[in-house]
């Protein structure tokens, strides 16, 4: 978020205390909503939280896709962060068409978990989260996690389609 060309590079740090002060107010079972539990309700919690984010911090029509998702995924761990990488993923690979941050994507991301199930559980149980301390804790990533870093790591390995025509 703070790197490269991003505008929030040009913020005092002030300039996030809305969004602090946001994230301090809300209710613990946002943090308890993952992947597998994309109900329509949580689906409308998600894009009402998606949307109170960005009116903390984008004031000038500022692009906000990447920023507003990295920070869902980075503090709520509810979603994938919608960047480059995990963009480019589902799209070359699969019939998702991730360009904005809608219902339909989360629902396109909630049948991708339910398509593959036991690889994202299997892949969940088996990791570890370290605290600040390099120490293991009991806590796992969560389903959301999961598919984000998949969404990267196969934006790297897999054969990109071509747009050749012959």
């Amino acid at each position: 978020m703070l790197r490269g060309s991003s505008f929030m590079l040009q913020k005092n740090p002030s300039y996030l205390s809305e969004l602090v002060e946001y994230i301090y107010r809300q209710d613990i079972h946002i943090w308890q909503i993952d992947v597998e539990n994309y109900s329509e309700e949580n689906i409308d919690l998600i894009m009402q939280i998606y949307g109170d984010i960005k009116d903390c911090l984008i004031k000038n029509n500022e692009k906000d896709l990447v920023l507003v998702t990295k920070i869902l995924l980075g503090v709520f761990s509810i979603v994938p962060a919608y960047d480059t990488y995990f963009c480019e993923t589902f799209r070359e690979f699969s019939e998702c068409k991730f360009r904005v941050f809608n219902k339909d994507s989360l629902r396109l991301i909630r049948d991708f978990y339910l398509s593959n199930v036991e690889i994202i559980d299997n892949l969940k149980n088996q990791s570890t989260v370290y605290d600040f301390n390099n120490n293991p804790t009991n806590l796992k990533y969560k389903q959301a996690k999961i598919i984000d870093m998949y969404g990267f790591e196969k934006s790297f390995t897999a054969p990109k389609k071509s747009n050749n025509k012959k």
